[in-house]
C-alpha cells in the first residue's frame, strides 16, 4: 500500500474525527477510551471486511443487489457494536448513540477510502489521489458518520426507554438514506466528475469551480435531513436529561 494513499486516507480521517470530537464535547458526551477504540476498530476491521464480503456473495446471486440491499447489509453490520455497547453498558441515550454511531461510521469510511484512494492513484496518479482524498476522503466523509449516527440515536433512546421501536426507526432512517446516497446522489456526484473512479472517486479531467461547488452542494442536500433530524432528537433529548 503506497504510503500517499495511507496519509490520504489518516488526513481524511483526522478531519472528520475532530468534527465528531468537537460534537461530544458540544453534547456533554464523554466517552471512555476504550469504547472510542471499539467503536472505530468495529466500522474499520469488523463491519466494513463483512459487508464487503456479504455485498461480493449476495451480488453475484441476486440481480441488482448494490443498490437495494447493500445499504441492508452495510448498515447491519456496523449496528452490531451498537447494540453491544448501548446495550451491555451504563452507556445510554440519544448523545451518547449519535457520537459513537458517527464513530463506527467513520472507522467504516476509513477502510472503504483505502481501496477508493489506491484505485485513484494506480488509475491517475497523484493528481488523482489529490481529487479522491479531496472529494471522497473530506467532502464526502460525513456520509458514513451520518448515516451510522442515526442508527446510534434510534438504539439509544431504544435502550433508554427500554422500547424496541426507537431503535428500528434508526435503523430504517439510516437504511433509507443509504439507499438514497447510493441511488441518486453518488451518480450524481460521479456524472459531474466527468466518469470519476467509483463513487466520488477522482475525475479524469481537471474539475472547474461548477465541479467545485456542485459536489458539495449534492452532498449537503443529501445528508442534510439526516443531519437536521439528528440535531433535533439531541436538543429534546437534552431538555429530557436523556
Amino acid at each position: 500500500m503506497p504510503g500517499s494513499v495511507v496519509a490520504g486516507v489518516v488526513v481524511a480521517a483526522l478531519c472528520h474525527l475532530a468534527v465528531v470530537a468537537w460534537i461530544a464535547c458540544v453534547a456533554r458526551v464523554r466517552l471512555p477510551a476504550s469504547v472510542v477504540g471499539l467503536a472505530v476498530v468495529w466500522g474499520a476491521a469488523v463491519a466494513a471486511p463483512a459487508a464487503a464480503a456479504a455485498n461480493e456473495l449476495l451480488q453475484a446471486r441476486v440481480d441488482g443487489w448494490p443498490l437495494g440491499g447493500a445499504p441492508v447489509v452495510e448498515e447491519t453490520a456496523k449496528a452490531g457494536v451498537l447494540l453491544l455497547v448501548l446495550g451491555f453498558t451504563p452507556l445510554r441515550g440519544v448523545r451518547t448513540g449519535i457520537v459513537i454511531g458517527a464513530l463506527v461510521g467513520l472507522g467504516f469510511a476509513v477502510t472503504e477510502n483505502l481501496g477508493y484512494f489506491l484505485v485513484a492513484r494506480v488509475q491517475d496518479g497523484p493528481a488523482g489521489l489529490l481529487r479522491a482524498i479531496t472529494i471522497r476522503g473530506v467532502v464526502e466523509g460525513a456520509v458514513h458518520p451520518v448515516l451510522t449516527a442515526s442508527t446510534g440515536a434510534g438504539i439509544g433512546l431504544a435502550m433508554a426507554r427500554r422500547r424496541v421501536l426507537p431503535g428500528v426507526l434508526g435503523f430504517v432512517a439510516a437504511v433509507g438514506q443509504h439507499a438514497v446516497w447510493n441511488g441518486v446522489a453518488s451518480p450524481a456526484v460521479s456524472g459531474i466528475l466527468c466518469n470519476g473512479i467509483g463513487p466520488g472517486g477522482a475525475c479524469r479531467d481537471e474539475p472547474d469551480v461548477y465541479h467545485l461547488v456542485a459536489v458539495p452542494f449534492v452532498v449537503t442536500t443529501t445528508l442534510a435531513p439526516g443531519i437536521v433530524g439528528l440535531v433535533v432528537m439531541a436538543r429534546r433529548a437534552g431538555s429530557r436529561g436523556g
